[in-house]
């Protein structure tokens, strides 16, 4: 299953012109990401009564945004 995902993500990357190691190092990110906010969550690391999808939502919406566009060099 892991395999099919990171297909999936290295499909999506190509459409902003990532492949090879630079896709490796935003899967890396995006892994990263994820895995830590699934990790404070489980943990009860949000106490505040604050929407935490929306937080959730945000960070991937930031983490995209930041990520260089098809017309744009890969920053290193």
């Amino acid at each position: 299953a892991s395999e099919e995902i990171l297909a999936v993500l290295r499909a999506v990357l190509e459409a902003y012109g990532l492949r090879d190691e630079a896709a490796v190092h935003a899967i890396r990110g995006l892994r990263s990401l994820l895995h830590g906010f699934v990790s404070l969550e489980l943990a009860g690391g949000f106490g505040m009564p604050i929407d935490v999808d929306e937080s959730f939502d945000r960070l991937v919406r930031i983490y995209i945004g930041g990520l260089p566009r098809r017309d744009q060099a890969p920053r290193p």
